[in-house]
């Protein structure tokens, strides 16, 4: 580089690029969005509400290890914020863990692209596109915390992500395969999937279908010693994990990942009533991911076979996620369930454009120095402008966020008082407490009692189990059972009432607990 000259290189500085377009959404979320309604605070719950129990469990003082909806995930932050802000800013801090979780999917994602596309000479107009999708595809500025965790990558994709970037990377490497640089990938990619099973159940089970798919394609591409290095990696860090008990015991999380599969499209396979846009919402997505997979399949612009394995992998997720979908396809989950195709369409789209054809350049820098000076002065008001009516409630988003990293609000801040109410109400009893019935963890976490059995909520019981739930919450011998008023004394989840689920859970409460006293907008039953 010459001496007073300006050059910025995309490939040099793309990470910091992406993580400041990642970060001009995730980092403007209402960080302190208030908790008020019982479908909200469900969600809480899955982050929070297992809190106590699964302390419990690592402190010895329980032997149930608790059925988890995701994994790891649903506690693992909240046990983290526990450990350095202290349970007062539990809340807060667990949103800030899983906002940078999220940032961190839309990084690697727009990474991702970039390695599938990083072999033509049309990258630029590319990542362009990637970027511009990208925007679409987000939640707006200043959205709820939980917008944010459930966009099109969250959370829940976080290894998933993060193992996809590892290999495409090593299969990408301009280094080369045989340098130390691809094989720490390699080491990288062994370890993320182990930890990506116990993360979340069945983005774990993706990742283990991408993971074989990849070995299978370096093994055939006669590059035995990574594959079996890798293969290794990962063995001694799922038995490592597994040990450690960091993320609970293997045979815990085994049953709770069978549970799912065998039980998820009886628990949540209701599909809700849609109008004409939601249809046709429905009908884009799934159009756009399955006419994706079959282009697919069609076309070959790999070069070698674990280029071609990557590529059969990214669809086997692409498909896992469509299947997983069905139990539950409302929009969100939807909406979740297409970003590998979006990955296959920047390859295959790359993979179309011949080596002759022209660069094209988005050359900024140089288009702004040329300009006339009061065209110069245009552009930057226009520009300003822009950014004010863009990012003028954001702003104050980005300084809230900012602030709570360093002192984050406190729990009664950020929770509405009907539930601050039922909470104190019920941090007073010495009785365990049954939560299952309600729909409202973070009353769990907020008064400090434990769940009564190993099902959080009843809505994860199952037909099959309900005799066993039942004999659970008998042994108790509890004396008090909260409910939600707002759907006439049942629950409901997806349009379907606890009472028609668990008949006979339903029907010992009527009889046992006959005390009821109402508190906002819960009333409480004893005996």
């Amino acid at each position: 580089m010459h001496k007073g000259t300006f050059k910025f290189s995309l490939k040099e500085h793309r990470i910091l690029i992406f993580s400041i377009l990642a970060g001009l959404i995730a980092f403007s979320s209402d960080i302190t969005y208030l908790i008020a309604s019982s479908d909200y605070s469900f969600h809480e719950g899955e982050y929070l509400g297992l809190l106590w129990n699964i302390t419990a469990f690592y402190k010895g003082q329980s032997l149930v290890f608790p059925l988890l909806m995701h994994g790891a995930m649903d506690y693992i932050p909240g046990i983290i914020s526990l450990f350095i802000y202290g349970g007062d800013h539990a809340i807060v801090a667990t949103r800030i863990l899983n906002t940078a979780a999220t940032w961190a999917c839309w990084v690697l994602f727009l990474d991702i692209i970039y390695l599938l596309t990083s072999k033509t000479r049309q990258k630029a107009f590319l990542m362009a596109l990637a970027v511009l999708i990208f925007f679409l595809l987000a939640p707006g500025f200043n959205s709820k915390p939980l917008d944010v965790h459930d966009a099109f990558l969250g959370p829940r994709d976080l290894f998933l992500i993060a193992s996809i970037w590892a290999f495409t990377n090593y299969i990408f490497s301009e280094e080369g395969n045989n340098s130390l640089y691809s094989r720490l990938f390699l080491i990288s990619g062994g370890i993320l999937t182990a930890i990506s099973f116990f993360w979340c159940y069945d983005r774990g089970i993706m990742t283990l279908a991408f993971f074989f798919l990849v070995l299978m394609g370096i093994i055939l591409n006669k590059k035995t010693a990574d594959a079996f290095l890798t293969f290794i990696v990962f063995s001694l860090s799922l038995g490592i994990i597994g040990m450690t008990r960091v993320f609970g015991p293997i045979t815990a999380n085994l049953e709770n990942a069978v549970y799912w599969v065998q039980h998820s499209a009886e628990i949540w396979g209701k599909v809700p009533a849609y109008g004409l846009g939601g249809m046709l919402s429905i009908f884009c997505i799934l159009a756009f991911a399955v006419l994706t997979v079959v282009i697919a399949i069609k076309e070959k612009f790999y070069k070698n076979k674990k280029e071609a394995f990557l590529v059969l992998a990214i669809m086997a997720v692409q498909l896992i996620l469509l299947k997983g979908t069905s139990n539950r396809p409302d929009i969100p989950h939807l909406r979740a369930s297409f970003w590998p195709s979006i990955l296959l369409m920047f390859y295959l789209t790359a993979g179309r454009i011949s080596s002759d054809q022209p660069v094209v350049s988005f050359n900024f820098y140089n288009s702004f120095k040329n300009a006339g000076g009061v065209y110069r002065v245009y552009f930057l008001v226009l520009l300003l402008l822009s950014c004010f009516f863009v990012f003028n409630e954001s702003l104050v988003g980005y300084g809230k966020f900012a602030r709570n990293v360093f002192k984050p609000a406190n729990n009664s801040e950020v929770v509405a008082g009907d539930i601050i109410n039922m909470s104190n109400a019920l941090s007073r009893s010495k009785d365990r407490v049954v939560l299952g019935w309600v729909n409202d963890g973070v009353l769990t976490f907020l008064s400090k009692k434990k769940f009564a059995t190993k099902y959080p909520y009843a809505i994860y019981v199952c037909k099959n189990e309900e005799k066993n739930y039942l004999r659970q919450v008998k042994g108790d011998s509890l004396s008090v059972v909260v409910f939600n008023m707002e759907d006439d004394q049942y629950m409901k989840v997806d349009g379907r009432s606890m009472q028609s689920r668990l008949p006979e859970v339903y029907k010992y409460i009527q009889l046992s607990y006959r005390d009821c006293r109402r508190i906002d907008q819960y009333f409480v039953v004893g005996k």
